[in-house]
């Protein structure tokens, strides 16, 4: 079939390991400009499908929604926009189904905060939540992350891996 990439498991196992090694800093040389090289965004959404997104559409409540990030670009905007540590480094956790980051953003469309959930026995928990300049949120934001982490749950929206 023309336009339809096969791989096998053995290709499967190399891309995640290369993921892996890039994410937690193991070899930098070698796979540090393996996202912008190779189009790894690309080859995951192709091959894998992934990330796919915890929610079918941005999660609100109230006058406060949640937009996922889930591109290295998206999460490097949000980092920049947010003047916090966030980047495109993050994204390796990111398809790796690890860590979920959102851009928590109010009526306006005005960046708030900026959430990071992590995978953690088995259910999507809150990891960090901050501000800009990582200010600290106040409690309708905070109440808003947990409201989202307890949508998220334990798996029903896990992407399927």
């Amino acid at each position: 079939m023309q336009g339809v990439f096969h791989c096998n498991n053995a290709t499967a196992q190399g891309f995640l390991a290369a993921l892996e090694a890039m994410k937690s800093g193991r070899e930098p040389g070698r796979f540090s400009s393996l996202g912008k090289n190779l189009g790894l965004e690309a080859l995951a959404r192709r091959v894998f499908d992934r990330p796919r997104p915890l929610f079918p559409s941005p999660f609100s409540c109230g006058q406060l929604v949640a937009e996922e990030l889930l591109s290295p670009q998206a999460l490097e905007e949000e980092g920049k926009a947010m003047r916090h540590c966030l980047g495109e480094e993050n994204w390796a956790s990111v398809l790796l189904d690890e860590e979920r980051f959102f851009s928590l953003r109010d009526g306006a469309d005005q960046r708030v905060a900026t959430l990071r959930l992590e995978w953690v026995s088995g259910a999507w928990k809150v990891a960090e939540l901050r501000g800009p300049g990582n200010a600290r949120v106040t409690e309708e934001v905070a109440a808003f992350a947990e409201e989202l982490a307890r949508a998220a749950g334990t798996g029903a929206l896990r992407p399927a891996v």
